[in-house]
């Protein structure tokens, strides 16, 4: 195995979930790219109890390991091996995020935008899709949530693109 091993969280709300930006800083991979909470394993620190740790350093939440309901492990080409774990979170929970030290901003992404963008860490898209194809929530006809990205220090709240704006939908798809 080559790395660190990494652990990463697909929090979802019907078919939207929780992703932040990356920082703009080109000494961290994927620099100012949309990524999914998570982050290498401690020493001594299995997959489950990193995930659950870095939901709460970077985004706030405190979330249980018993509420996940998916989990995949994958090793990359180069050996590295990370664990995805995926769990509902709820309107209330959604609320109570607060972006910690990492990151730029945070945004409710629905899946199929995150899987359609170029801007995102590039092999969690087809993670991002398998998981929520697996739960069901991969669906042409689901409706969008309105909650805006939360904003970088200091500025505005970004809204959401209005939905003529919105990636579109195919059938079937």
């Amino acid at each position: 195995m080559t790395g660190r091993p990494g652990a990463k969280a697909i929090l979802f709300f019907r078919s939207a979930i929780v992703t932040i930006l990356r920082d703009k800083d080109p000494a961290i991979p994927f620099p100012n790219c949309w990524d999914l909470p998570g982050g290498g394993l401690d020493p001594d620190e299995d997959a489950i109890s990193a995930v659950t740790r870095e939901i709460e350093e970077e985004i706030g939440l405190i979330y249980p390991r018993s509420a996940f309901v998916w989990q995949r492990t994958y090793t990359s080409p180069a050996g590295m091996v990370s664990q995805f774990f995926a769990g509902p979170i709820t309107a209330a929970q959604i609320g109570a995020i607060r972006l910690g030290d990492e990151g730029q901003r945070w945004c409710m992404m629905e899946g199929r935008d995150f899987v359609g963008r170029a801007d995102v860490v590039p092999h969690f898209r087809s993670r991002v899709a398998e998981c929520l194809g697996a739960l069901g929530l991969w669906s042409p006809t689901a409706q969008g949530i309105t909650v805006p990205c939360a904003p970088p220090t200091g500025a505005a709240p970004e809204e959401p693109p209005p939905p003529s704006a919105r990636s579109p939908r195919r059938a079937g798809g």
